[in-house]
């Protein structure tokens, strides 16, 4: 019978490998509770109090302001300018 190598290496590979449990150690180190206060309740907490001061209205009505003022006021591409005169295309039919 033939065998590649990989049929007759892989048994021999899988018995060599040792396996490795891990153990109870104990304690190290005396552990404490975590002193950070949440994130998540910090960025409420904020959000809230920043609604009851009506801060939170205020920032929504400038955004919207901002935004309408941008629609309404566009910037202007450089390199284009403000048509003066009616301006005519040749059409496809005409060439």
């Amino acid at each position: 019978m033939k065998f590649s190598r990989w049929a007759l290496g892989a048994p021999l590979m899988a018995g060599s490998i040792t396996v490795t449990h891990a153990g109870m150690l104990g304690t190290i180190s005396p552990t404490y509770p975590i002193a950070e206060p949440d994130a998540i309740a910090q960025i409420v907490a904020t959000l809230r109090a920043k609604e009851r001061t009506g801060e939170i209205k205020r920032l929504q009505d400038a955004a919207a302001n901002r935004s309408l003022h941008s629609a309404q006021h566009p910037t202007p591409v450089e390199g284009i300018r403000t048509a003066t005169e009616l301006g005519r295309r040749p059409s496809a039919a005409s060439a």
